[in-house]
């Protein structure tokens, strides 16, 4: 009989803090990143290829044939310096227009952020 007592304090112990608190509730948002290119100013897609249409810093005149990138880290930096790192990745291929939108799996909480990379 002894030692169903300390048993039965422990477990009135633990269902009396398990209270529900609601200043622990965070809410939290699902992003979505849209991707668009641009050269100079100028909307780039995958249309704009293969021509002759773009100069760089040294006049020289170029062409784009395939433009690939890889998204990962998304880094989201709250007002008091915080990070939160994303999973996850998005190859973004503008030649095959495919990928140019992006929901990582992770949901963020609300709040301000003063920066995105």
């Amino acid at each position: 009989m002894k030692k169903l007592i300390p048993i039965f304090f422990v477990s009135l112990l633990t269902f009396s803090s398990c209270g529900e608190d609601i200043d622990d509730k965070t809410s939290t948002a699902i992003v979505t990143f849209n991707f668009s290119n641009h050269w100079d100013g100028t909307p780039v897609t995958n249309a704009d290829f293969n021509a002759i249409k773009y100069t760089n810093a040294n006049e020289d005149e170029l062409s784009i044939t395939k433009l690939r990138y890889l998204i990962s880290k998304i880094t989201f930096t709250s007002t008091n310096e915080e990070t939160l790192v994303l999973s996850g990745y998005n190859l973004v291929d503008v030649t095959n227009n495919t990928n140019l939108s992006f929901t990582p799996l992770n949901s963020i909480p609300t709040g301000i952020y003063s920066n995105v990379s």
